[in-house]
Formats: structure tokens, sequence, C-alpha cells
């Protein structure tokens, strides 16, 4: 009769081990993506405002200035830091006119 002989297991520390590597691997893996997902930038943001506000929303920029649908270069852009719905929030928050 042939005796058989079992897989050995693993040491624990040898499956812990790869599970944190495993899960550390899927967030960097994550992380990455999400660098190229729009829902990460003020691009995504923008539609979001829009149904929010119910119209174009007022865009601040990081030089704390904004400009309201119609301005020349109204535009989202890399420097879009926050959105606001009427120029009248903006000016009370403090924010000039580009």
């Amino acid at each position: 009769m042939k005796e058989s002989t079992k897989n050995p297991t693993k040491p624990f520390w040898f499956q812990v081990h790869k599970i944190f590597t495993t899960t550390l691997c899927a967030c960097f893996g994550l992380y990455f993506i999400s660098l190229f997902i729009p829902f990460t930038s003020s691009y995504s943001q923008f539609p979001l405002q829009v149904v929010r506000c119910g119209h174009l929303p007022v865009i601040v920029n990081s030089a704390d200035q904004y400009k309201i649908p119609g301005d020349p270069g109204y535009q989202v852009g890399f420097f879009t830091e926050k959105f606001v719905c009427t120029e009248q929030e903006a000016l009370q928050e403090g924010y000039s006119r580009l």
C-alpha cells in the first residue's frame, strides 16, 4: 500500500505575506487607474455641478478668481479649484472676477 504524501501547508507568515502583497498591489493599481478616471478631477465634477446648480456653474480657479458662463475663456481647466452656483456666492466667499 502506497503512503499518501500530503502537500505540506505553507507557514502562516507566508500566507499573510501573500495576502498583504496582493492587497498592496491592488491598492497601487487602483490608485494608478484613478489618476486617469475623470471622477478624480475637476473635469468630472463639472457635470455634477451643472446638475446640482441647474445651470452652468461659476468656475473658481486656484488664484481665487472666477469666471461666469459667457465670459471669454470660460472652461474647466487643471487649475479649476471650485464651483459655485451663482456670482453672488463667489463674491460672498471673497473671490474676484477675472
